[in-house]
């Protein structure tokens, strides 16, 4: 399906330029403060990742004690008792939906930002990409995403340079225990291609080509 249906995405730069910040919240000296800014609901789901904290609190507790998952946005009650009812749940914090201008200063608050692929039965189903990772690329902050390395998600995570793990527990704790032992020395300039400073003259000569 992607194959197919790749010559006809054009995925344009964006940045947020304009919006103007109250407040920049603080990210964390220490520890690892990992956010996930959209909906939560259907097929997009939580259980990856609360399979991989549980067994990052069995392997290496102080990583898990160090890390804290915000979850911005809407969650639907299944997944919110999903979540509450797991070994993990005091990792999270919810935090209602915010307007946009406060969902940015979220993302630039956060030591890394998630990306969660949704879920479904067969593979091939997984064309979609989230909206929110392009405005994730524009913060410059590190981009976990929770995808199969063939989905459309996976596919833009390599071509950005966003780290990416398979959808299941272990993998999602081997990585989480990586990006808390090397989250200061991520370099995300690679991200510049998809900030809108960069690349608008070419962009302005493919809109017109159309």
């Amino acid at each position: 399906q992607i194959d197919r249906l790749r010559h006809k995405v054009l995925i344009a730069p964006y940045g947020h330029e304009g919006v103007k910040f109250k407040e920049i919240k603080t990210r964390r000296e220490d520890g690892l403060r990992l956010t996930h800014v959209g909906q939560i609901y259907g097929n997009r789901t939580f259980s990856e990742l609360i399979e991989g904290l549980s067994y990052l609190k069995k392997e290496d507790p102080a990583t898990y004690a160090a890390l804290e998952v915000r979850q911005v946005g809407f969650v639907c009650d299944a997944e919110r008792s999903r979540v509450e009812n797991s070994p993990v749940a005091d990792r999270f914090e919810f935090i209602p939906t915010v307007p946009y201008e406060e969902s940015i200063e979220e993302m630039y608050a956060s030591d890394c930002l998630l990306v969660i692929d949704p879920k479904f039965d067969k593979p091939e189903k997984n064309v979609y990409i989230p909206g929110k990772l392009f405005d994730y690329l524009s913060t410059g902050r590190p981009i976990l995403c929770i995808a199969e390395e063939d989905s459309a998600t996976g596919e833009s995570a390599k071509k950005f340079g966003c780290i990416r793990t398979d959808p299941n527990g272990k993998a999602v704790a081997k990585c989480l225990m990586e990006l808390s032992k090397n989250i200061k020395n991520y370099d995300s300039s690679k991200y510049n291609l998809a900030h809108c400073k960069v690349g608008v003259e070419k962009l302005d000569h493919m809109l017109a080509a159309l």
